[in-house]
């Protein structure tokens, strides 16, 4: 079956370059993709039988990703009001603190009313309960506002909030109002936002503070997209946590880095696909989007796992739907937390995966017109793709372990996938890699896993996708206890 797939290929390739010599109904890029992609797969063919290396030779090497800066943690700020826990913010990024406005928004704890904080002048904090009408940009301060702190930062104190994202942004304040459907958040891939948030540079981090444990909580985030280097601190880290994470980069390098990478890994036409995460206002670099949310935002094939007429080869297919799908021939087995174990093939388009009498089975966004969604923006947005399964709970974790696995490029996999953090450190990592199981044409296009996270994490210590705990478990800092010495600290990286 292969020989005679050869012979078709070429007889192919002999009959465009007949065409071509005529009439040119093809452009020679299309005959020069043509070519190198049916040699590529050729070659991997032979290497199946140890004539030939693996050809990968369609997706061009990572670009060297450039080299972290040493950045010291900010002293300890003062001694605020009991009970407050302390964030230092450190301003590296040539702009005037003037110029650098914060603002933190979050929840009453735990999971209660949603709140602007209110700092005075000493920088102590009021929790806001938000009503419609309010705006964030009536809680934004620039950091020369909070007072100063040792080793040329400035410090705020908070009372106990949940899920709290605190927004950096340069030069403007966030235009953030609240509606009758909660806060609004501010539009990062829309060019019409109608609160004039778009052309900002702006940033966030999040964490919690909370009675239960851990106490506190902090990490670097571009789940949703990427635009200003920040570089977290926690100074009481509880073991297993470490006490930082973030990127100390200079953000006109991380941007030259990421926008080589997205536009020159993949092949043509895979490429245009991962630049067009890239968001500028002229020639000034916005932000970079996540993937999941370039296709929310239109940026992004919808059906980029599942497009063989656009790049020759379907990644869901190889993996999943075809007759020779690597699941309707191999097992798949997902270990998820408090230790179940589930396992099976595909049944026609569904993966069906039973641990002893329990059963989830994951399967397919049916794909039609408008296209608003598709399995493959389910997957790169982490939305839950069990669509049965005895436990629901169970669905939602082998869900969750089955997309972060297509997201580093872990499937597909005879390998255990297992959602404890030591196993999947120690077999998986690195991620990000040219699967090995993928058809030979997979291995030669795509890529096949999220080219936009292996970017970041390339870079250091962030989160990129809704269910990286368990692959990057060392981003969130976290603290059972506030103590007298307790404090965050965030280092804002040069922006100029």
């Amino acid at each position: 079956m292969k020989n005679m797939r050869s012979l078709l290929s070429l007889a192919c390739f002999c009959c465009f370059s007949l065409f071509s010599s005529n009439s040119d109904p093809f452009s020679q890029a299309d005959l020069n993709i043509f070519y190198d992609t049916f040699v590529c797969e050729e070659k991997n063919i032979l290497s199946e039988v140890g004539l030939s290396k693996v050809c990968t030779s369609g997706l061009s090497p990572s670009p060297m990703p450039p080299a972290p800066i040493p950045v010291p943690n900010p002293p300890a700020p003062p001694v605020g009001p009991m009970g407050y826990l302390p964030i230092v913010i450190v301003n590296n990024s040539g702009l005037p603190d003037s110029d650098v406005y914060v603002l933190l928004q979050g929840r009453v704890p735990i999971g209660g009313p949603q709140l602007f904080m209110d700092f005075n002048g000493s920088g102590v904090g009021t929790q806001h309960v938000v009503s419609v009408g309010d705006n964030g940009s009536t809680y934004s301060q620039p950091l020369s506002f909070f007072p100063a702190s040792s080793g040329g930062g400035h410090v705020f104190y908070i009372p106990m909030t949940d899920s709290f994202l605190v927004f950096i942004s340069l030069q403007n304040k966030l235009n953030i109002p609240v509606l009758s459907t909660g806060i609004a958040d501010p539009a990062f891939d829309n060019p019409n936002d109608p609160y004039g948030n778009f052309n900002t540079i702006w940033d966030q981090f999040e964490g919690a503070y909370v009675s239960t444990s851990p106490n506190i909580s902090v990490d670097a985030t571009a789940v949703s997209f990427f635009s200003i280097p920040l570089y977290v601190y926690l100074s009481t880290p509880s073991a297993p946590s470490g006490s930082n994470c973030g990127l100390t980069q200079s953000r006109n390098s991380l941007m030259a880095y990421m926008q080589t990478a997205l536009s020159t890994i993949p092949p043509p036409p895979e490429n245009t696909q991962w630049s067009n995460l890239v968001l500028k206002n002229g020639s000034t670099v916005l932000r970079v989007l996540s993937t999941g949310k370039g296709i929310a935002g239109g940026y992004f094939d919808v059906n980029y796992l599942d497009n063989q007429p656009a790049y020759h080869f379907s990644y869901l297919a190889d993996i999943w739907y075809s007759a020779v799908g690597f699941y309707q021939n191999n097992t798949l087995s997902i270990e998820i937390p408090g230790g179940a174990l589930y396992s099976g093939k595909a049944v026609g388009n569904t993966l069906v995966l039973n641990s002893g009498p329990n059963q989830v089975i994951l399967g397919p966004v049916t794909q039609g017109p408008p296209y608003t969604s598709s399995t493959s923006f389910n997957i790169f947005s982490g939305i839950n793709m069990a669509t049965s399964a005895t436990i629901p709970a169970d669905g939602i974790q082998v869900s969750k372990a089955f997309q972060e696995a297509i997201i580093a490029g872990i499937v597909p996999t005879t390998s255990l996938i297992n959602a404890s953090l030591l196993t999947t450190l120690s077999v998986f990592r690195p991620y990000h890699q040219i699967n090995p199981n993928l058809a030979s044409l997979g291995k030669t296009t795509g890529p096949w896993y999220d080219l936009y996270s292996a970017s970041l994490h390339a870079c250091g210590l962030i989160y990129t996708f809704a269910f990286d705990e368990p692959l990057w478990p060392e981003v969130l800092l976290a603290s059972d206890t506030l103590q007298s010495n307790t404090y965050v600290g965030i280092t804002i990286g040069n922006t100029q």
